[in-house]
């Protein structure tokens, strides 16, 4: 399990129960899209840079989805990540 996952789990045990469930979809949504987003890289691109991963893995849903919809039009790794 990763650090950063971790962390989350930590934070989400000292909100209330009611609010846990929640935090946790959110949670399991987002790695979800970043898997699939680094999946569909790889596919496309072969072997990425490290930077890759780390910076997909540090993104909120928001980001990742506007890298998923850069990634359909990409020729480059680059292009994926461009503003």
């Amino acid at each position: 399990m990763s650090f950063f996952v971790e962390i989350v789990r930590e934070i989400i045990h000292a909100v209330p129960p009611e609010e846990e469930n929640a935090m946790m979809s959110h949670q399991g949504h987002r790695e979800g899209e970043a898997a699939l987003l680094l999946k569909l890289i790889r596919r496309k691109f072969g072997q990425v840079p490290d930077w890759v991963p780390a910076k997909i893995g540090a993104a909120d849903v928001e980001l990742i989805e506007t890298w998923s919809d850069n990634f359909v039009f990409a020729n480059s790794v680059d292009d994926v990540f461009a503003s």
